[in-house]
């Protein structure tokens, strides 16, 4: 397998990297709050029911921008100290992906399960009505 400068291969290199900026991709998208709000109010009201307080998912979506931009920065971190150890390190960014996506979503999930419009649906959809 030929040398790279970075990573242990020139695959784990391109790999990492290109990972590394579908994350920086979706990291700005987070950065946008109000469309990420609107776009949640959205699907949650197509699916389901009109939310009882909807200003509350821009909050939520604050707090998901912070957490994916800290998920970012400590996963970028940790890549490039592998690549430079000439480590393999394309699995970092996948994990660290992961793992900021469920992170991300709590903050919303949180905010849409305590909606009392959302629990009055459930608990008509629990009772078969």
């Amino acid at each position: 397998m030929p040398r790279s400068r970075f990573g242990a291969s020139p695959l784990d290199f391109g790999m990492t990297v290109g990972l590394l900026v579908l994350g920086v991709y979706s990291v700005f998208e987070a950065l946008l709050v109000g469309d990420v709000a609107s776009s949640m109010r959205m699907l949650v009201e197509r699916q389901y029911t009109a939310l009882a307080d909807p200003s509350a998912l821009s909050g939520a979506a604050v707090v998901r921008a912070v957490v994916l931009v800290v998920a970012f920065v400590l996963v970028a971190w940790w890549s490039v100290r592998r690549l430079r150890a000439r480590r393999r390190t394309f699995w970092v960014p996948l994990v660290g992906g992961a793992v900021a996506s469920v992170l991300g979503s709590v903050p919303i999930l949180v905010v849409v399960f305590q909606d009392p419009a959302i629990q009055e649906y459930l608990h008509r959809l629990a009772s078969g009505g």
